[in-house]
């Protein structure tokens, strides 16, 4: 299976999670990248409720997505769109 046909099953797990016309997975329509997100998450150690106090426009759906996708898939991470 391609990248592509991967990020395709991956998007369809995690529905808060969708891909920008640059193919750049985002959280949700918000302007944040999940590996922005994930970034603030490894190197600030930043839980979900710290996330969601610095970033008050995510929901919390959202963030617990891309930190459930990150634990669930590493790999999913070393994928070019991210």
């Amino acid at each position: 299976m391609s990248w592509h046909g991967e990020c395709m099953t991956t998007l369809a797990i995690y529905p808060h999670i969708q891909l920008d016309a640059a193919d750049v997975a985002r959280v949700g329509s918000s302007r944040y990248k999940v590996l922005h997100l994930a970034g603030e998450h490894y190197h600030y150690g930043w839980s979900a409720e710290e996330l969601l106090r610095q970033h008050p426009d995510l929901r919390p759906e959202e963030v617990y997505t891309t930190r459930l996708m990150k634990r669930r898939s590493k790999r999913s991470f070393e994928l070019p769109w991210l």
